[in-house]
């Protein structure tokens, strides 16, 4: 009785409360309801339309789709909304099976957040990361190699390009790259002083590592500023037990950054299981593409590098973390091979969706026995 008292009231509360505001948000906010396309040569339905699909998704899950011109949705029979999966329910139960493996009660996604402790775990299990320096606090650097603490003067030689890198950052946000020619320090292509890094680095921590400067020469040529990257997104089925593979994409830096992300710019394209990219990839500016708007590089035909290397180690290392539902691996590829730069128990589904279609299929099938 005490239950149904209570879904009732959550019931009224909806449609007294919660329905009516998002309605009024969603009028103030035109953009979710008559926004950018990526899509612009597609015949595209009625503003009513799209508004009346919206109040749909809100009388669905309690708020606007934020991602819907992303998916496509926008375009006539383009899309079957009905496979997409919903980020709020994605995000819970993910967050959820991330956090409570099995009878344990404490959570292992620590070592994958803490970009420092992911190194050392990784190093210490035999994969390949970037060339690991230490760990800058206030001016001083545990260096890794010798076990010390040293002045961040003494670790910044000549000729050398280091990745100063947020302990906890996501998307590529706070990363600093700094290298030193002819005694001079360098940032984004302009010269500071010591008292300026120092400035720069002062309102955290630093995980420190060496710059990725053999990429591959295939992958370089989509984007030579940044280290491009490959997304492989492993799940562990709950019924079997096995790593299996939820989607596959690649990122690329465009527009000058020196970080391949989607926020400053960059392109995000899907992957097949044979390494291929899709005709089209997506940027925040250019929309739909087909091909690099910096570079000019095709994507229809592309296979990346060393793709089946990636794809093994990105399994055989998801095992090791027994503790960890789903991870987003970030790899570099490079001309020996692949490095992990990141896992990320916290992946944005909303990407995979948009290059590679729904995801409600492989959620059902995957997060839950």
């Amino acid at each position: 009785m005490k239950n149904k008292l209570l879904f009732f009231l959550r019931k009224v509360y909806f449609r007294v409360r919660v329905y009516p505001r998002q309605v009024k948000h969603l009028k103030n906010y035109t953009s979710q309801y008559y926004g950018k396309t990526y899509f612009p040569d597609s015949e595209h339905k009625s503003e009513r339309e799209i508004f009346n699909e919206q109040k749909k998704y809100i009388r669905k899950y309690g708020r606007m789709n934020e991602y819907y011109y992303l998916y496509g949705f926008d375009v006539k029979g383009l899309r079957n909304q009905e496979e997409y999966l919903d980020y709020g329910v994605y995000m819970h139960r993910r967050d959820y099976l991330n956090n409570h493996p099995s009878k344990d009660i404490y959570s292992y996604t620590g070592i994958l957040r803490d970009k420092f402790y992911f190194a050392i775990f990784m190093e210490q299990l035999g994969f390949p990361v970037p060339g690991t320096i230490g760990l800058y606090d206030k001016g001083d650097v545990f260096v890794f190699a010798s076990k010390c603490n040293v002045n961040i003067a003494d670790v910044l030689k000549n000729g050398m390009e280091l990745m100063f890198k947020p302990l906890d950052g996501i998307g590529g946000v706070g990363i600093y790259a700094i290298s030193m020619i002819d005694g001079k320090l360098y940032y984004a292509g302009n010269k500071i002083s010591m008292d300026e890094l120092m400035e720069m680095l002062s309102s955290q921590r630093f995980f420190i590592q060496e710059r990725i400067n053999n990429q591959h020469s295939k992958v370089a040529e989509l984007y030579p500023n940044a280290v491009n990257s490959l997304r492989i997104t492993t799940v562990r089925d709950l019924k079997s037990g096995n790593i299996e593979l939820m989607g596959c994409m690649f990122l690329m830096g465009a527009r000058e950054a020196v970080v391949s992300n989607w926020h400053y710019g960059g392109v995000i394209i899907n992957v097949n299981d044979q390494g291929y990219f899709d005709k089209y990839g997506y940027s925040l500016y250019e929309g739909r593409i087909d091909k690099h708007p910096d570079t000019g590089v095709p994507f229809d035909g592309f296979q990346v590098p060393f793709f089946d290397m990636a794809m093994k180690e990105a399994i055989r290392c998801h095992q090791l973390f027994y503790g960890v539902h789903s991870v987003g691996w970030d790899f570099a590829i490079t001309k020996d091979g692949v490095l992990f730069i990141e896992g990320n128990d916290n992946w944005g589904m909303a990407a995979h969706q948009m290059v590679s279609g729904g995801l409600k299929k492989k959620f059902e099938k995957y997060y839950f026995k």
